[in-house]
This record gives structure tokens, C-alpha cells and sequence, in this order.
């Protein structure tokens, strides 16, 4: 009796172990953000995310918003992948295009403060702009990215934002693109493990235990 009390109490105490899960998010917003001598723009119902650098004066940003409120808090983020469809190739630079992609927590808005919000670089490669055609997709998994995430878990939102170190037009397809898959955030997690009794109950079935087995000595 005692053995297989012991048993049911080491059962209770334990902690169920949690299966990992993946969510596959499209963008809550996302958009264009451009800063020149007129002042800054925001554009978030254009079928493309523009990026761009024209001069030291003309400088865009695209930003895609991911809601993370179906991830629990507590959770712990095993990988992160960031996926957008190019509309065309690259324009506005003679060979290379430069790309580089950040990732912050959000409050679910564009706006101008997010343009130079702190945020963490998990993408930054200069490609010929030949290499790039209409309907590509870019898919980026990083460990930067996948950290990121996990810090957002206590805004609720991602922000992505997009950005150019040269003379480039980068065009990808936004969520309201018919012709070209949308923007998307894949992410892998772990939810809190799940205690099924609280202490209390456990410190309950010890007492019981215990006057099971002053009752045998007894008898």
C-alpha cells in the first residue's frame, strides 16, 4: 500500500512535459515607411512593401506586424523563420542590391517610431539583383530572429522591418497581394509545462499516506 502510494504521490508532483508546437502567422500590418524632405509617409494599403534608398534624403522601410498572442506566456522559442515573395527584380541599382531585415517588439502599429526603433539584425547580404525575379521567395531562419521573438513575447506583437545600405528599390509582395504569396512568420515553441496538481494537493495525499500507515502499524 505504502509502495503504491508512493508511486501516485512522485506521479502528482511531476511535471507533464509540454510538446512542442509550431504557429504559422500572416501580418496583422504591414506597409511602407518613407522619410524625405516632404516628411514621412506611411503606406499600408499598396499590394507591395516597399524598401528603397534614392538619395541621402529618400529612404524607405518596409514593416510586416506579426500578433504572437497565440503563443503562451512563459513559452520557450526553438526557431523563428521569417518567409516574403519578391514582386519583381530589383531596381534602381546598376549590380547588387543590399537587404537587411530587423526584428523588435511591437505594439501592433506603424508608426514613425518604429523607422529607427531599437531592434535586433538578423539579416544583412548584398545579392547580385540579377539573382532576384517576380514571385521568389525569400525564407529566413535565425537564431537572432528566433530571439527576438521570444523578447516580443511580452509586447504581443513582432515587428519586422525591412531597410537598404545602397541605391535599391526592393519590392515584396504585402498581405493584401493577389498575385504573390503573403508575408508570413513561422515559429517554433514550447509551451510552460503543466503542474496537473498544485502543491497543496500533493502536501494533502502525503497526510493522507501518512495516516494510512500509522493506521497499519497500529493494526
Amino acid at each position: 500500500m505504502l509502495l503504491r502510494f508512493a508511486a501516485i504521490v512522485a506521479f502528482v508532483a511531476g511535471s507533464v512535459g509540454a510538446q512542442a508546437a509550431t504557429l504559422s502567422l500572416s501580418p496583422t500590418a504591414d506597409g511602407s515607411m518613407r522619410v524625405n524632405i516632404n516628411g514621412t509617409a506611411i503606406n499600408e494599403t499598396d499590394p507591395t512593401v516597399t524598401t528603397l534608398r534614392s538619395g541621402a534624403t529618400n529612404d524607405g522601410r518596409g514593416f510586416f506586424i506579426f500578433d504572437l498572442s497565440g503563443i503562451a506566456a512563459g513559452s520557450t522559442i526553438g526557431a523563428a523563420t521569417f518567409g516574403a515573395t519578391f514582386t519583381g527584380t530589383p531596381t534602381n541599382t546598376v549590380s547588387d542590391f543590399a537587404l537587411r531585415l530587423d526584428a523588435f517588439g511591437g505594439d501592433g502599429i506603424i508608426d514613425t517610431s518604429d523607422y529607427a526603433a531599437t531592434a535586433s539584425r538578423f539579416y544583412d547580404v548584398t545579392r547580385p539583383r540579377t539573382e532576384v525575379t517576380a514571385g521568389d521567395r525569400l525564407e529566413v531562419s535565425a537564431s537572432l530572429l528566433s530571439q527576438a521573438v521570444q523578447g516580443a513575447l511580452t509586447t504581443g506583437f513582432l515587428t519586422v522591418r525591412s531597410s537598404t545600405a545602397n541605391f535599391a528599390t526592393i519590392n515584396f509582395a504585402s498581405s493584401e497581394n493577389t498575385t504573390y504569396n503573403a508575408p508570413s512568420l513561422s515559429i517554433e515553441f514550447t509551451p510552460p509545462a503543466e503542474v496537473p496538481l498544485p502543491a497543496g494537493g500533493v502536501l494533502l495525499l502525503g497526510a493522507l499516506g501518512a495516516a494510512v500507515l500509522l493506521r497499519r502499524r497500529r493494526g
